[in-house]
């Protein structure tokens, strides 16, 4: 679980679709890849500006220490939040909450978000239909989930790799507002802080990769996919509609429409 350049390059980018607010929630405390410095030429490089802070914070980040990384409280808080809760599992972590998304949040938790960031923690959650019910429980209405996920080429990273179309239809099922759906490609050996490439996903776009399509040649030399994808929550979304997967769903609506 981290914020890469690459990522806050995209959280960045979403700020600038509707600026961040309020209390943002990171289900799993997130390791920080940069420093301020590199955060702040990111920022000037996309024309947008950081929200400036009295003090800046930093935490060692535990895979990369020799680099000079901010705390995730200075990130969030740069994009505009005014606080940045987290919620992990492990207790050595120092979040603000421990607690194992396998099982229903507390009550106390209902409402109360503006953000909720997904960096790479469902995958290793067994139960995901009580993780997006948690997640659906904590956002405030008009509160947005980002999940930033693997895809493709992450074995054993952990139980799960995400298609795209599982966020697009349950969201969608669920009467939430889509607001971003990218495939980001990395190459490999992965490197946390290069430039991947970014597609916009459309559900039906991977009909024709999705058994044995996903190679370098096809993708610009990407071997490592990941899915960002952004909903906001309305007045009418809801948790527990099941959906039906996106591609069987347009067979059928052709079918219907032939006969």
């Amino acid at each position: 679980m981290g914020i890469a350049l690459s990522g806050s390059a995209l959280l960045l980018l979403e700020s600038k679709k509707m600026p961040f607010q309020g209390v943002a929630l990171q289900l799993g405390r997130q390791d920080i890849y940069f420093s301020y410095d590199d955060f702040t030429k990111q920022s000037k490089e996309l024309n947008i500006p950081l929200t400036q802070l009295a003090e800046i914070t930093k935490r060692a980040n535990p895979w990369c220490p020799d680099l000079d990384t901010i705390d995730d409280h200075c990130f969030f808080q740069s994009l505009g939040f005014d606080a940045a809760h987290s919620l992990d599992v492990d207790p050595s972590q120092d979040s603000t909450y421990i607690w194992d998304l396998n099982s229903p949040v507390p009550e106390s938790l209902y409402d109360r978000y503006d953000l909720i960031y997904d960096g790479g923690t469902c995958e290793h959650v067994f139960h995901i239909p009580n993780v997006l019910r948690n997640i659906h429980c904590m956002l405030k209405e008009k509160g947005k989930i980002i999940h930033f996920v693997p895809t493709h080429n992450y074995v054993d990273h952990g139980f799960y790799m995400f298609s795209p179309t599982l966020f697009s239809d349950y969201y969608l099922s669920n009467r939430y507002e889509i607001s971003t759906s990218l495939l980001v490609g990395q190459k490999t050996p992965m490197n946390h802080n290069e430039e991947p490439i970014l597609i916009d996903y459309k559900p039906g776009m991977l009909d024709k990769f999705s058994v044995g399509g996903f190679n370098k040649e096809t993708f610009a030399g990407r071997d490592m996919f990941g899915t960002f994808f952004s909903a906001t929550k309305t007045q009418d979304s809801v948790w527990g509609v099941n959906p039906q997967q996106g591609f069987y769903r347009r067979q059928w609506e052709a079918q219907q429409e032939k006969c």
